[in-house]
């Protein structure tokens, strides 16, 4: 191959990525049968067989003409790879960096109303629009305004994290008594909030539900020393236990 370098041509082509609203640029160029790159070298015009490479697209080689400007007008198209994906829990409860993963059963993926396969077996899931829907236990759907989700092409793990409203759940107290019967109830048990600036007492009562979230909790019976902790109600259908 003869010398490529010559003054104030620099090359320089983009990818088509109809996802994208910015100017995506291969992370390599080489000619064809070289290890030699070239993007951003300034090249002689003409006709070069050249292999494009960018993460999260299938490596592509092509013919192009690269005029005496070095900017090669069209776009070049290319496909995508899967990417893998991470979906988080957000809802307000863990600190940021500790939010729990949907697992792959929770979620269902739509693309053009049609569910696609999303398992631990699956290598990714395609750049494109989609809308998602998850069912996890203790938790609301999906709000319609947060179902709309776009991947796009990219080499790292793509985290997303999905607002999720947890359901009230019901609250029991446990008694642990070591010489009565531990069906006896105790006399009075309250809960009172640890977060937000209501901090009133909130008597356990049958059927109570209460929001999930962090708690301290004191329960009382006569001729027995008060029972009192901090505990954290996590979401779920069934009632939330408390042994005191």
């Amino acid at each position: 191959l003869e010398p490529l370098v010559e003054p104030k041509r620099e090359l320089k082509l983009y990818i088509h990525d109809p996802l994208e609203t910015r100017e995506i640029e291969p992370d390599n160029i080489t000619i064809v049968g070289s290890k030699q790159p070239i993007k951003g070298v300034n090249v002689k015009p003409g006709e070069y067989p050249l292999q494009i490479e960018k993460a999260g697209y299938v490596t592509k080689q092509v013919k192009l003409y690269i005029p005496e400007s070095g900017i090669v007008a069209d776009k070049i198209p290319m496909d995508y790879q899967p990417r893998q994906v991470k979906f988080l829990v957000n809802d307000g409860l863990a600190a940021p960096g500790n939010e729990s993963e949907l697992a792959p059963h929770e979620i269902k993926l739509y693309r053009e109303g049609k569910q696609i396969s999303f398992t631990k077996e699956d290598k990714g899931v395609m750049p494109g629009n989609y809308e998602i829907d998850v069912e996890r236990d203790g938790y609301h759907p999906v709000d319609k305004t947060e179902r709309q989700i776009k991947i796009l092409a990219a080499g790292d793990v793509l985290i997303l994290k999905l607002k999720l409203v947890p359901k009230d759940r019901e609250v029991v107290v446990v008694p642990n008594y070591d010489l009565v019967p531990p069906a006896l109830k105790p006399d009075q048990a309250y809960l009172t909030p640890m977060s937000g600036s209501n901090k009133a007492m909130i008597p356990i009562t049958d059927g109570l539900k209460i929001a999930p979230g962090p708690y301290w909790v004191k329960v009382e019976k006569a001729n027995y020393h008060p029972f009192s902790e901090q505990v954290q109600i996590i979401p779920g259908s069934k009632p939330f236990e408390i042994k005191a």
